[in-house]
């Protein structure tokens, strides 16, 4: 094995935190479905999509760990494909929650957390 560099250290901390991320969401999205509310608490209060934006820190850090042009090439219709996913599940959390929903869409970006509070 070659020694690691800083690009396979920068991939391994991405490929962990997107799990951790990932696992905080189906944990997060576990509750609210068992008390029957929208899922915006935790994971859920800085992103809409955590899930998404988990497996794409993923992809990215996988990426940064073995580089090449087939990982870039497969890295953008995976972006498009949860992108797509994530608009047809906004409209409907918005026909299943109304208004509730708009206001933590509102407030909420949908894959990349706001670096700074409001």
């Amino acid at each position: 094995l070659a020694p690691w560099g800083p690009l396979q250290l920068a991939g391994a901390a991405a490929i962990a935190a997107g799990i951790g991320v990932l696992l905080a969401a189906r944990n997060a999205i576990a509750a609210a479905a068992r008390e029957g509310r929208l899922a915006e608490r935790g994971v859920y209060a800085r992103v809409r999509h955590p899930e998404y934006a988990a497996c794409g820190l993923v992809a990215a850090g996988a990426l940064l760990l073995w580089p090449g042009w087939l990982g870039l090439l497969l890295l953008a219709p995976l972006a498009w494909l949860y992108a797509r996913t994530a608009r047809e599940e906004d409209t409907q959390l918005l026909a299943a929650h109304g208004d509730a929903w708009q206001r933590y869409a509102a407030a909420t970006p949908a894959f990349v957390p706001r670096l700074r509070g409001d």
